[in-house]
């Protein structure tokens, strides 16, 4: 996978877990993760094996382990609540993420960071939301950024705004994790492929 070995030790699943060499050797012992011995007696395990036992004990997936590029994405709100929820969530289920506070400093975080995907606070402070949407979509080198919005605001009328104005979707506040993780993998993929296409579903979704 990109350069890396194909194969990991016990030691390295160790290392990785931040667990005991005698863990792993249980893991495998009990089957939990699978791996096979060496004739001196060692372990090895396949990386996707791993990695894919990781997901099943939702384990946090470091992409940079696995040779994988990490998808960016930048959270722009005006609460600090909100995005230290979100970068802690979103890194952990293995997300370059980085924030910004208001319109102004996420437009610039954007030329410096070059997210592929921007969760969009609608009502904020300098710029707000609807304008960051139209600038990136506007500009030939930041188009393509996929940028969902978010509000707090019962008013469906700000999430159709937002969608004429080039976002994919725009979700109510309060989130619900599940969903929002759910809209980014959707919307990712297309990202990845530099699809522009609109997201399919609908302009606001509800809190559940």
């Amino acid at each position: 996978m990109n350069g890396k070995p194909k194969f990991l030790t016990a030691g390295d699943a160790a290392r990785y877990c931040q667990v005991s060499l005698n863990t792993v050797k249980n893991w495998i012992g009990s089957g939990l993760l699978p791996a096979f011995k060496l004739p001196k007696g060692h372990y090895r395990i396949e990386r996707d094996v791993f990695r894919r036992f990781l997901e099943a004990q939702e384990m946090p997936i470091d992409p940079e382990f696995f040779g994988e590029e990490s998808a960016r994405i930048l959270v722009v709100d005006d609460e600090a609540a909100i995005v230290q929820f979100l970068q802690r969530a979103l890194s952990h289920e293995g997300y370059d993420v980085e924030t910004a506070m208001d319109g102004y400093e996420g437009l610039i975080r954007v030329g410096q960071f070059k997210p592929d995907l921007l969760l969009l606070d609608v009502r904020m402070p300098l710029i707000d939301g609807l304008e960051v949407t139209r600038r990136i979509k506007a500009s030939a080198d930041t188009k393509k950024i996929v940028v969902i919005g978010m509000t707090g605001q019962d008013d469906p009328e700000i999430g159709r705004s937002l969608v004429a104005a080039g976002a994919r979707t725009c979700l109510k506040k309060p989130l619900v994790l599940a969903d929002l993780l759910r809209v980014i993998e959707e919307n990712l993929g297309g990202a990845r492929r530099e699809s522009d296409r609109p997201s399919s579903r609908p302009d606001l979704v509800s809190e559940r």
